[in-house]
């Protein structure tokens, strides 16, 4: 069999074992499309609650341009389905095809163990291009499918975990020549992925361009030609950025004016411990000092991995193969390794609890709060390491029963490191959730037959990352209310406030009338008189409307 078949054979059996243990920890409920209690019931964070319910009311909007508008929960606004973190690529695909589907439908397991194919199979299929032993690469997988920073984002941050978007990347750098030219097919790929990020979560474009980019400087170092590589890099970088932009234009991306921006840049960083640290995720290791935010920048490696490295090291000081020679010939490393690492630790370098913040200009500070969650650029070079450990080990050990038997001994410690944090997903996702709301008050039936609105004041953004916010919106999704505002990926509030402010001042002066179809929630609980409402308590929202409540 051909070197390319063993490879495609290495890529559907890694893949294969990455999806069964993605099954193993979360159980097969999660992939039925009806069942969504487990997605309602997130108290301990309302990230999947807000993406399944950003697909509800997505699939419930009507077709308009562009496509990927969503109504009634900026109303009278709309917002694009991107900023709702629902993974646009799938909510399109559903919707097109909502006719067909059951009334309650979510694809978010499905998603999941998608992910954990693609990541098994391409980590796979990567090894196996450098050590040839197909059992080998296709055992690598289960660090991969396993890994702490693929595990903790599924099913928290879900779009998240579509990780094989960074190892699928390192494959077409590294793993994949680009022969004598640059061919159109290599731009056409990088184009796609760029594409792939936009529509699946946003913070994995600069990763995507990242290694876009080392590909590109690659490219130009082994043909020594500055006319052939800016060729390259305009052809690449050029048409990537076009594709991109039409279709971050076509889904909305630009639409309204929703902050591109956020706060908490130089919290959510990458700490210089983080390869070791593994916060709460560890059975064996405790969490190391550091800012509790900056899980953003996990990137534990795992005991397996922590104990492999030196073993790599022996091995390679051995058999005098320490790995330069492959860097020598990629000069474009260094500016991988510098340039994530750099671009996750800033603004604020981090060493443990020991802190320097770096000075930058206002407008670079604005520029990169689009991507606040800094600490997230590691993963590049996280996944990279466990490839270079993989390979390494594959390449320094000829024989490969030898090295499959250092590899199962490494994999055991690496699960009895993560079988804690493992049981506790399993113990979360496998069973059967059932959601129950909390808006128990009968009078809640009332409201959902004769109104239309629900407005949030006086603060709106006080709504952001709650819990009984959620609540209230599966309320008004349910019975086909709209929203003035809803927790989304980036905040809304002042021109939400702004609007409020106008409406209510202008009640309070006679120029208006409150609205018949209206329900005004105060989120500070306060009962204000200067407003012709009447003030009802339902199950601790404080409400106000024209009416009367029997």
């Amino acid at each position: 069999m051909s070197k390319k078949r063993w490879e495609g054979r290495a890529f559907i059996l890694g893949g294969l074992l990455s999806a069964c243990a993605f099954l193993c920890i979360f159980g097969y409920r999660v992939l039925i499309p009806t069942y969504d209690d487990w997605l309602l019931c997130s108290r301990d964070g309302v990230d999947n609650m807000q993406h399944y319910q950003g697909w509800v009311a997505y699939r419930n909007s009507g077709w308009r341009f562009p496509i990927g508008l969503t109504e009634g929960l900026l109303y009278p606004d709309h917002i694009s389905v991107i900023y709702t973190d629902s993974i646009p690529l799938f909510a399109f695909i559903f919707k097109v095809l909502s006719p067909i589907l059951p009334e309650t439908f979510q694809y978010f397991g499905i998603f999941g163990l998608i992910c954990a194919f693609l990541l098994g199979g391409f980590a796979s299929a990567f090894i196996y291009r450098f050590t040839e032993k197909c059992a080998y690469s296709v055992i690598c997988a289960l660090f991969f499918g396993t890994a702490f920073v693929f595990l903790h984002r599924m099913f928290y941050h879900t779009a998240l975990s579509a990780q094989w978007i960074v190892v699928a990347c390192l494959y077409l750098w590294l793993a994949i020549p680009p022969g004598r030219t640059y061919p159109f097919k290599r731009a056409a790929a990088w184009s796609l992925m760029s594409v792939m990020a936009l529509l699946t979560e946003a913070y994995f474009l600069p990763m995507v361009w990242g290694i876009m980019v080392c590909d590109i400087i690659q490219y130009g170092y082994e043909k020594k030609d500055i006319r052939e590589f800016l060729i390259c890099a305009l052809k690449t970088m050029g048409s990537a950025a076009a594709v991109t932009l039409v279709v971050a234009y076509c889904f909305g991306l630009f639409y309204g004016d929703v902050d591109s921006g956020g706060e908490g840049l130089g919290a959510y960083t990458f700490n210089l411990i983080n390869f070791i640290n593994p916060f709460w995720m560890s059975s064996v290791i405790p969490w190391l000092p550091s800012d509790f935010f900056q899980y953003e920048g996990l990137a534990y490696l795992g005991l397996g991995i922590l104990v492999l490295i030196p073993v790599i090291l022996v091995l390679g000081i051995r058999d005098k193969k320490p790995g330069s020679g492959f860097i020598k010939d990629h000069p474009s490393m260094v500016v991988f390794f510098l340039g994530f690492s750099v671009a996750a630790i800033s603004p604020v370098v981090s060493l443990g609890s020991f802190k320097i913040r770096i000075p930058l200009p206002d407008l670079f500070i604005r520029l990169w709060s689009t991507f606040r969650s800094c600490g997230r650029l590691i993963w590049p070079v996280y996944y990279l390491i466990l490839l270079g450990v993989c390979i390494a080990l594959g390449r320094y050990v000829k024989k490969e029963k030898a090295a499959l038997a250092i590899l199962m001994a490494a994999l055991a410690l690496q699960l009895y490191d993560a079988h804690g944090f493992i049981g506790t997903l399993h113990e979360r996702f496998y069973g059967v959730s059932v959601y129950e709301s909390s808006l128990s008050d009968e009078r809640w039936e009332q409201i959902a037959e004769n109104y239309d609105h629900i407005k949030i004041c006086p603060d709106a953004g006080d709504i952001y990352y709650t819990y009984e916010g959620e609540e209230l919106e599966h309320f008004a999704l349910e019975n086909g209310l709209t929203m003035n505002i809803v927790y989304t990926a980036r905040v809304v509030s002042d021109k939400v406030n702004e609007s409020m402010e106008a409406e209510l001042s202008a009640i309070r002066s006679g120029q208006r009338k409150p609205s018949d179809k209206s329900v005004y929630v105060f989120l500070d609980g306060k009962i204000d008189d200067t407003l012709p409402l009447n003030y009802y308590r339902l199950d601790g929202f404080c409400i106000g409307i024209k009416g009367k409540l029997h």
